[in-house]
């Protein structure tokens, strides 16, 4: 039994040791949200997500976002979205796990793929099923911009509303950045 546990803990690190890491810098990219109300379309703008990916036959890792940079181009707005709405100062930043690339390959990149994972937001994880991500190889990594729409309820948040106009429960999220790979030595 103990040969068996010291094969398995050595041959899982061999998988793991040929996955190669990514990082992302919120300085290079942006997060987008995208909501409307009776016809009005609104949008948020903030700081790129942060994080490290890691990429052999699998695609996985986490990525950070600060929901205090999101701004939507109106100061009272973005005090009632980041106060009443987001709880900024109790939950700061949301996180994108990334599960799954469906069919991404290193060696042929560049395309639009299918993925899934989970979004963390005011503290509720919540699964993402529908994700797109466009990918295109750079010299050293990839561009990505990642889309996948989610609703506003799931994630314990109330409807935002202001002077009767009430925003639909469904957001669209775009977030991207470049992916640099991590030089080792």
């Amino acid at each position: 039994m103990k040969r068996f546990l010291i094969l398995t803990l050595v041959a899982a690190s061999a998988v793991t040791a040929h996955a190669t890491p990514y990082t992302m810098s919120s300085d290079k990219g942006q997060v987008l949200f995208k909501a409307t109300a009776l016809g009005l379309k609104f949008e948020g703008k903030g700081k790129g997500s942060q994080g490290q990916i890691q990429i052999d036959d699998k695609v996985q890792g986490d990525l950070l976002f600060s929901l205090n940079t999101l701004d939507t181009g109106i100061g009272l707005r973005n005090e009632h979205m980041k106060d009443k709405y987001l709880e900024t100062g109790k939950y700061p930043e949301g996180k994108l796990h990334i599960d799954e690339v469906k069919n991404f390959t290193k060696n042929s990149p560049d395309g639009e793929y299918d993925f899934t994972g989970k979004l963390t937001v005011h503290g509720v994880e919540k699964p993402i099923e529908n994700g797109k991500v466009k990918v295109h190889k750079v010299a050293d990594g990839f561009d990505i911009e990642a889309m996948f729409d989610t609703k506003i309820s799931q994630y314990s948040i109330p409807i935002p509303k202001y002077a009767g106009l009430a925003l639909k429960d469904d957001v669209q999220i775009v977030a991207n950045g470049a992916l640099q790979e991590v030089k080792t030595k």
